[in-house]
């Protein structure tokens, strides 16, 4: 296992940053996402999604999906390989395995789980989501469906963790029929990343530049 996992591992082990970092990234005027959680008046439902690291020619990436256009809360956004859990799921990691290989073609028996993130809860969706980490040994072979995903951004890790790349705008949340609001994002690969993954995003690299410190 390369150093770097290794102590990323170890790091997931112990306190995240949690809502803390979730909310440098959470639209105007919107709270502590925990807090809602513990609020909610009725069952939100739930989802997990997969920070999947890997190597080309020595550089480690990340791999995010654009989502087609659809009558849907997130379409057209970016986001992390991912999907409502199921009853015939075994666990929530099972449901972040099943979904990136459905999505993007990645064998679940190919990724080494290593820990997970926190976990977020999306207002306009009803959404719990659990954000887990894995990595590949080896160089991916993508394939991707063209019902859940209309293309792959393949950002380096390195860029990710540049504060640069941080903006803000405005977008529509509840789809395209739903409302305006102000929100941060990163610019990624010439995509606005904003919402709950740029959420996850910030918790990721507020921890990897605690493990670069």
């Amino acid at each position: 296992m390369h150093e770097w996992i290794s102590q990323l591992e170890t790091f997931l082990k112990g306190t995240l940053p949690g809502a803390s970092a979730h909310s440098k990234m959470s639209p105007v005027g919107r709270g502590n996402t925990e807090e809602h959680i513990q609020t909610l008046m009725s069952p939100a439902r739930i989802s997990a999604v997969m920070v999947l690291l890997f190597q080309v020619e020595n550089i480690w990436k990340t791999v995010l999906i654009k989502r087609p256009d659809y009558q849907g809360v997130h379409s057209g956004q970016i986001g992390f390989p991912g999907g409502k859990y199921e009853e015939d799921d075994k666990s929530y990691q099972h449901t972040a395995l099943r979904e990136t290989e459905e999505e993007i073609g990645i064998p679940a028996q190919d990724i080494q789980l290593i820990g997970a993130l926190s976990r977020i809860y999306i207002p306009p969706s009803n959404f719990i989501v659990y954000p887990f980490i894995g990595w590949l040994k080896d160089h991916p072979i993508f394939s991707i469906d063209p019902k859940e995903v209309e293309s792959l951004l393949l950002p380096d890790i390195e860029i990710l963790l540049d504060e640069s790349i941080k903006d803000e705008g405005s977008f529509m949340a509840g789809g395209q029929s739903g409302w305006q609001i102000k929100a941060p994002y990163y610019k990624i690969e010439g995509q606005k990343v904003w919402g709950a993954t740029a959420a996850i995003l910030s918790e990721f690299k507020e921890i990897m530049h605690l493990i670069k410190a």
